[in-house]
């Protein structure tokens, strides 16, 4: 089963901050003072994965947090489904009570189904009064899609660099150098780089520091290092998954409006791709 662990981790940090201050005085979940927005949701599809899931929260003058599964907040009047709008189909999600690692408990929804590609889902978390809160993402698709690289060169001290361009890439999360002996090798850099204005992706590989890294974990002697291939493994967040000032700040992140696609409600509902591309080690 999955739990929040499952979620970005700069989301599990975002979830505690925007939960924690839910209570009765804080006008900005007040039902009187917010008609119009019913649901706070985190999460996102992943197109890796049968198995989805979303943190869905109502907006009511009750604190959020549950403690136990005999709260009064631990019943939820919400329907969820998604609607892929290529096709149509609509698929109902499983409500879950789920006991978090902190020992509260959240409304957790799941559904399985296939992820697909370049399509849009339209989430929508429906009360028994018609009153609906919605989001949709954009599921990041690389059909057409290869890294572009250049060639190697050094810096001003001498280091080894590789420049690579993600054409159409807004947004990337988790970036993976890898290098195949012809087994492969992942080395995590993150989120490095910057976008150039024009929606691709720049970051620069740094081969003598990634020799080191290689030689640590293969226990070889760094001039004895060879690869036969290269390449790069990034998930990509859709398009409107971008913080403010590129910076995934929690605390900045915690505020109802920093970054969210949630119609009638608070949060943020994305999606997640995979791209994989590989070249010559003589590149």
């Amino acid at each position: 089963m999955r739990y929040l662990t499952d979620f970005p981790s700069f989301l599990i940090v975002v979830l505690v901050l925007v939960v924690s201050p839910l209570s009765c005085s804080d006008p900005l979940i007040d039902p009187f003072q917010n008609d119009s927005m019913y649901f706070t949701v985190y999460g996102y599809l992943d197109e890796q994965s049968l198995s989805q899931a979303i943190r869905v929260i109502p907006v009511t003058r009750r604190n959020a947090t549950i403690f136990s599964p005999s709260d009064l907040n631990a019943q939820i009047d919400a329907v969820v489904t998604t609607t892929d709008l290529s096709t149509g189909q609509v698929t109902t999600w499983t409500h879950n009570l789920d006991q978090l690692t902190d020992g509260t408990f959240a409304h957790i929804y799941r559904a399985s189904f296939n992820i697909r590609t370049g399509r849009r889902y339209r989430l929508e978390i429906v009360r028994n009064d018609g009153k609906m809160t919605t989001a949709e993402t954009h599921v990041p698709s690389f059909s057409s899609r290869r890294v572009q690289v250049g060639d190697r060169h050094v810096d001003s001290l001498g280091s080894a660099l590789q420049d690579l361009v993600l054409p159409d890439v807004p947004s990337p999360w988790d970036i993976q150098v890898i290098y195949r002996f012809p087994f492969p090798i992942y080395l995590p850099y993150g989120r490095v780089g910057k976008a150039d204005g024009e929606n691709d992706w720049r970051f620069t590989i740094h081969i003598d520091d990634d020799i080191e890294r290689l030689a640590t974990i293969r226990e070889m002697n760094p001039g004895e290092i060879q690869w036969s291939s290269m390449g790069v493994q990034i998930q990509i967040l859709d398009d409107k998954w971008d913080p403010p000032l590129d910076i995934f700040d929690p605390e900045v992140l915690a505020q109802p409006n920093a970054l969210t696609n949630v119609e009638n409600g608070y949060g943020f509902f994305g999606s997640v791709s995979l791209l994989q591309d590989g070249w010559p080690s003589t590149r």
